[in-house]
């Protein structure tokens, strides 16, 4: 239920502002929302952590009825309403073959870590995945009102923006789960103090966004978004150099700020730039493909990078002699490093405890080696499809009122 709500509000949002502003206005708009988008995806373990230490875990989940509340009666009282255009369908078939895709990719990775990737069961999951994505080609290909039309990224604006969205959340997120295990299980951190660790990155995306679109075009889109996530890619490249088996938290903080700012300078700049691409009519559809993007680029972040983790710690645990490096590596990147410590003998524990450091800040080095890798390159890939001269966006003959429902239409898809 949560997940249709996001993706309903979500997708509208774009088509919204830009029915509701024009000019620098507009830029600000995206500014704004870049902010608050990006500063809470970091912000939410900092609130985790307190609501869980200081009250209940069941809290992470109360404090969204009082906000869902307020946001509600904000809606009713500023959006304007948007007449719903007659004979729209939902894509069934769009929907149905793309969560099959994308839920079998994100199912496969998980399971690589330890089934093997070679396993009957992973391999039929990728089989899946490849028979899921061609329905969707298919699906979309032949439906009069799709989730996406897939001409769209014939537009190298639109793909790269696509592109970067994935990558933005693959890079500056997936591995965010991970050092929040490490600061805690390993450096012997509370949850509030590993929320606060995360803290540069939301702060900086949080200041920096406003003026990055109030100034967006003063500066060439390329820049903005291919050099962003760039800055995302350096930052991981910088913690992976950082974080050692002797470090603590302050190892984290150079990278994330990085991010940060890559952040700050791609996500408003990002979101105009794929609208802009499509035109007014398809703002809706363009912003589904970019919430997807961000949506799905975490979620294969987090399961990619937890199975390369996890063999590189088994790898690291192996060498050192320690007893059933599979399964210890499993339990340590699940945040159970001190109930391996404790069933270890009483002998053997300072040298096991060495030997998880070494094993899990050698994880996090292989993590952000691989979004590091994968943003620079990316980031370079996106400025120069930034560059190529645009098509015209103004052909479609929808009137613009569709896009608040093409948004809808497209964001009940995304999960």
């Amino acid at each position: 239920m949560q997940g249709v709500g996001g993706a309903a509000m979500f997708a509208t949002t774009f088509a919204l502002i830009n029915a509701s502003y024009t000019g620098r206005d507009r830029g600000v708009a995206y500014g704004v929302f870049g902010a608050v988008s990006g500063g809470a995806s970091a912000l939410g373990p900092v609130v985790g952590g307190l609501l869980t230490q200081g009250i209940s875990w069941r809290w992470i989940f109360f404090v969204n009825v009082p906000i869902s509340i307020v946001t509600i009666a904000l809606t009713l009282a500023v959006v304007p309403a948007v007449t719903r255009r007659v004979g729209r369908r939902i894509d069934l078939a769009g929907i149905a073959t793309f969560t099959v895709a994308a839920g079998a990719l994100t199912f496969a990775l998980i399971r690589s870590s330890t089934d093997g990737w070679s396993s009957p069961l992973v391999l039929g999951l990728f089989a899946v995945t490849v028979l899921g994505a061609a329905g969707f080609i298919t699906a979309e290909a032949r439906t009069h009102q799709p989730l996406i039309e897939l001409s769209l990224f014939g537009e190298p604006r639109f793909a790269a923006t696509v592109l970067a969205a994935l990558v933005l959340s693959f890079s500056a997120f997936g591995v965010l789960i991970y050092t929040t295990v490490w600061v805690q299980t390993l450096l012997g951190l509370s949850p509030i103090e590993a929320g606060l660790v995360s803290l540069p990155l939301p702060v900086l995306v949080a200041f920096i966004s406003p003026f990055s679109g109030r100034f967006m075009h003063l500066l060439p889109r390329s820049l903005a978004i291919g050099g962003g996530v760039t800055l995302i890619g350096l930052g991981g490249l910088i913690s992976a150099w950082l974080v050692t088996p002797q470090a603590g938290w302050v190892a984290l903080i150079p990278g994330l700020a990085l991010m940060g700012i890559g952040c700050a300078l791609s996500v408003p700049t990002l979101s105009r730039t794929a609208t802009e691409a499509v035109g007014d009519a398809r703002s809706g559809m363009a912003a589904g493909a970019i919430n997807t993007a961000r949506q799905l680029g975490q979620a294969i972040g987090i399961a990619l990078l937890g199975s390369l983790a996890a063999a590189q710690a088994s790898t690291v645990l192996r060498s050192g002699a320690a007893p059933d490096p599979t399964t210890t590596s499993t339990a340590l990147l699940g945040g159970q490093a001190q109930s391996v410590l404790a069933a270890a003998p009483t002998d053997q524990r300072p040298r096991l405890d060495q030997l998880l450091h070494a094993a899990f800040a050698s994880s996090l080095d292989l993590a952000f080696m691989v979004t590091g890798i994968a943003a620079v390159v990316a980031g370079v890939l996106v400025a120069v499809m930034l560059r190529t001269p645009a098509r015209d966006a103004a052909s479609s003959t929808d009137a613009p009122e569709a896009a608040a429902a093409d948004a809808i239409r497209l964001g009940a898809g995304r999960r």
